[in-house]
């Protein structure tokens, strides 16, 4: 049986959250309806997981006691980015040597680097809906990435696997800002979130 509470938020309205089956803490997360999908969630006050579904009307405060379970599929099944597309994005990178020179929006700044990385497309409460696929890198902050694909994807988040120096594996959500077409190939614009929990 999942626990819920009544929280209010900063405006006054009551929410519902889960309450965590062992520590107890508030979880931005609600039971899933039959036949819905579910993520697995970890808590991050003490890893518990709990399937459920993300409640986004929940104030921040609440969503920040959660983090998705690691996304766990084989990468080395997934078809590496396509020749058209490595050799479009290391054009691009050769044409933007010249330091910027207009207004930079990003508060940190960008490494152009082309690589390519295993990639989850997820809606809007970070369930998977589309297998995974790779993506090329343009370039990468601590803030977020840029990512190229061949084909245009709907969705409003991208959970991406990063090479780590030890090999681990390493998963970053991001939430897609932009799409837009370059040289007839997509680029995805995304903002970093959140990290998936370490996997087991």
């Amino acid at each position: 049986m999942l626990a819920v509470a009544s929280h209010d938020n900063s405006t006054g309205a009551a929410e519902a959250a889960i309450r965590c089956r062992v520590c107890d803490r508030l979880l931005p997360l609600r039971a899933g309806k039959p036949g819905e999908p579910v993520t697995t969630w970890v808590c991050n006050g003490c890893g518990a997981t709990q399937p459920a579904v993300l409640d986004k009307d929940c104030s921040l405060e609440i969503c920040q006691n959660v983090r998705p379970a690691f996304f766990d599929f084989d990468r080395h099944k997934l078809s590496p980015p396509p020749n058209i597309v490595v050799e479009a994005v290391r054009s691009l990178m050769e044409t933007q040597t010249t330091p910027f020179q207009g207004t930079e929006r990003r508060p940190r700044p960008r490494t152009p680097i082309a690589i390519a990385v295993p990639t989850l497309p997820l809606d809007g409460r970070l369930r998977p809906i589309h297998d995974p696929l790779m993506m090329l890198t343009r370039n990468i902050s601590c803030g977020g990435i840029a990512l190229i694909h061949t084909q245009p994807l709907i969705a409003e988040y991208l959970a991406v696997e990063l090479p780590m120096p030890d090999k681990r594996r390493f998963q970053v959500v991001a939430e897609v800002l932009r799409v837009r077409l370059v040289d007839s190939l997509y680029e995805y614009g995304g903002r970093f979130v959140t990290k998936t929990a370490d996997r087991c």
